[in-house]
């Protein structure tokens, strides 16, 4: 009588290896060869027996650079099948071995292979199966002794695979049949360009019980590379905000560098760099290969060396590139940036604001943030004609540059910052409505203590910090310069602009900046002061000022008054209702009319953006128990600069 049994191994690019779950900590990219198609034919009473390979090489994946070197791995098998044709002869039961076929394996990678068996499927993988019929795997490793042995008839009906090794000892034991999840045949642990031999036959013990036919099943012959060591250190000798150093080992080729992002205050990251860089005060530049977060890194299989440094790249936040960086600033966090036109540092945060209305707004709630100046601007302006500005790193948008008129010739220098009391000795300043002029306020401070009627002065940043604060305040507590207001919003000649509540195109803010808006909309329908907005969120005060004098040049305006609090939120740090950091600092500087500054350490001024008629202009006034969101003055005082980004 004549059978057939056909055992498939369909062609194809990739096998899907993942049920075998604990073989060779599997890997991401597998081959196989065709195992093509095996014919058994027997005359009589004749069991077939086929054990069907497929021959799978996991390999590691291919690394992203090219241009190093892949480990190569090779695996061959003899034949893609193992066959046992088995007759009983004898009652007892009949022990049969087949042939071995013969597997070599090698590769390059530096840490060997591991070298297994698995079954194809999860389901019925013990069985060799022909229709309905099964016959079963032993369930324990058994030596072939004990197989053939004449009166061991619980192993009829049962087979079993032999490998000339297992889990990389020699074996002589017939094993039950490979799981899905696999059997490990051998692991090494060095490269070998010379294959390693291995050889696998199969045994069966059959009774005249078993049916006549072709029984088979399909198995994977697997080679895995080891996996392979590495490292990568993470540098940086000016924080500590590095990713977690990495020393593992990876079954693939490809691994990955952190996705997670450093920070450090006043600069953004700008990727790594595998030598250290050279150090820049805008941006760092790097002279090895370059790698950004999550980037895909290749390590070499063929070598046991495998170790990355890389050094964090930063590029320092500039104030002309706020853009690029405002939105990692949280509503109530502070950072600096770089004015790239004098290379001044500047204190900014994210300040929360109420609503923008025409009618009071709830109080203490943080509608909306905007990032703010913590420092009065310090930018020179002269002398005369040697200065220009240009809409690249300055706050013009009606122009293309601004150069201040010759009517500034030198700069204002004040030489007495006497508390309180006027100072008679401020030399160079014209007071002047339509041109611009600007002074030096000098390297001083002031300490705003409270709601108090003086505050401490400091004509040092080393006096200021032997006065009990820290570098940081002082910067923050430093007055900064004094412009009229053309110069404040950059023109040469500002007395066409009569109408009330008219903003201004133009500012000496940096590029991304602008003057805080004073009053704006409509008479009768005026907005509340980004000023007032301010106060509002952060409990400085319960009053808005919607409302002004109509009469030009009248000078009032409506006093809102403090909180119990108002004066030291205004003025530092402390947390406002909506739980956010109000970091302002704002200071009294005084005010410059003429030879004389005013007020100094008992008055605080800051121009608007706002226009209020020819001569006038809107600003912030606060001292000891006022506070004037939406004051009116002559432009030709000279007050500080606070600005706020677009």
């Amino acid at each position: 009588m004549k059978s057939m049994k056909k055992c498939y191994s369909t062609k194809q690019d990739k096998i899907s290896l993942n049920k075998i779950d604990e073989l060779m900590r599997l890997v991401r990219h597998r081959r196989r060869s065709s195992a093509g198609m095996f014919y058994t034919s027997s005359a009589g009473a004749v069991t077939s027996l086929i054990l069907c390979l497929m021959v799978s090489l996991a390999i590691t994946g291919l690394g992203a650079n090219s241009a190093n070197a892949t480990s190569v791995m090779s695996l061959t098998v003899s034949s893609d099948t193992v066959a046992l044709n088995l007759a009983p002869t004898r009652a007892t039961g009949t022990f049969g071995k087949s042939s071995n076929i013969s597997i070599t394996a090698k590769t390059t990678n530096a840490t060997g292979y591991t070298l297994g068996v698995a079954a194809a499927s999860a389901t019925d993988y013990d069985k060799l199966k022909n229709g309905s019929d099964s016959i079963d795997s032993i369930t324990e490793a058994v030596t072939e002794e004990a197989f053939k042995a004449l009166n061991n008839t619980a192993y009829n009906g049962k087979w079993g695979y032999l490998p000339s090794k297992h889990n990389s000892a020699v074996n002589t034991d017939f094993l039950p049949a490979p799981k899905a999840s696999g059997d490990i045949l051998d692991v090494t642990t060095t490269a070998n360009t010379t294959a390693n031999e291995y050889s696998l036959a199969i045994g069966a013990r059959v009774d005249s019980t078993t049916k006549m036919g072709a029984y088979s099943n399909t198995y994977n012959v697997i080679l895995v590379n080891n996996a392979i060591p590495y490292t990568i250190t993470y540098m940086d000798s000016i924080i500590g905000s590095m990713p977690t150093d990495v020393d593992s080992t990876s079954e693939s080729e490809t691994v990955y560098i952190s996705g997670n992002t450093p920070t450090r205050s006043g600069y953004t990251f700008n990727g790594w760099c595998t030598v250290a860089p050279t150090r820049s005060t805008l941006t760092d530049t790097c002279s090895g290969t370059t790698y950004t977060q999550g980037q895909a890194h290749h390590i070499d299989g063929s070598s046991l060396t495998n170790d990355l440094t890389l050094y964090a790249m930063w590029k320092r936040n500039t104030m002309q590139n706020v853009s690029e960086w405002e939105s990692t600033v949280g509503a109530g966090e502070e950072t600096t940036a770089v004015d790239t036109r004098d290379g001044n540092v500047y204190s900014v945060a994210r300040l929360c604001m109420s609503a923008a209305t025409h009618t009071q707004p709830a109080l203490n709630t943080c509608d909306r943030t905007m990032l703010w100046m913590t420092q009065n601007l310090d930018l020179k302006l002269g002398p005369a004609g040697s200065q220009t500005l240009t809409n690249a790193d300055t706050d013009l948008n009606s122009v293309s540059s601004w150069t201040p008129g010759d009517t500034a010739k030198v700069p204002a220098v004040i030489t007495n910052h006497a508390t309180g009391s006027p100072s008679n000795s401020v030399t160079g300043w014209t007071n002047s409505n339509n041109k611009p002029y600007w002074a030096e306020g000098g390297d001083y401070y002031v300490y705003t203590s409270g709601n108090t009627n003086t505050d401490t002065i400091y004509n040092s940043m080393t006096a200021c910090i032997n006065g009990g604060h820290t570098e940081d305040q002082c910067r923050h507590y430093h007055v900064g310069n004094y412009y009229n207001w053309s110069a404040a919003v950059a023109s040469n000649d500002t007395s066409s602009t009569t109408s009330d509540l008219t903003v201004m195109p133009n500012s000496i803010c940096p590029k991304g900046w602008r003057l805080p808006n004073g009053l704006t909309g409509t008479n009768g329908n005026e907005i509340i002061t980004e000023f007032n907005q301010l106060s509002l969120a952060n409990n400085i005060t319960a009053g808005i000022t919607t409302k002004h004098d109509q009469s030009p040049g009248s000078g009032q305006w409506v006093n809102t008054g403090w909180t119990s609090t108002g004066f030291n939120n205004f003025r530092s740090t402390s947390t406002n209702p909506a739980g956010k950091q109000a970091p302002m600092y704002f200071v009294r500087s005084g005010s410059l009319d003429g030879t004389t500054l005013y007020d100094y350490g008992t008055l605080g001024l800051l121009w608007s953006s706002t226009s209020q008629y020819t001569t006038i202009a809107y600003y912030l006034d606060f001292h000891s128990g006022v506070f004037y969101p939406a004051g009116q003055y002559g432009r030709f005082d000279g007050f500080p600069v606070r600005c706020v980004a677009r």
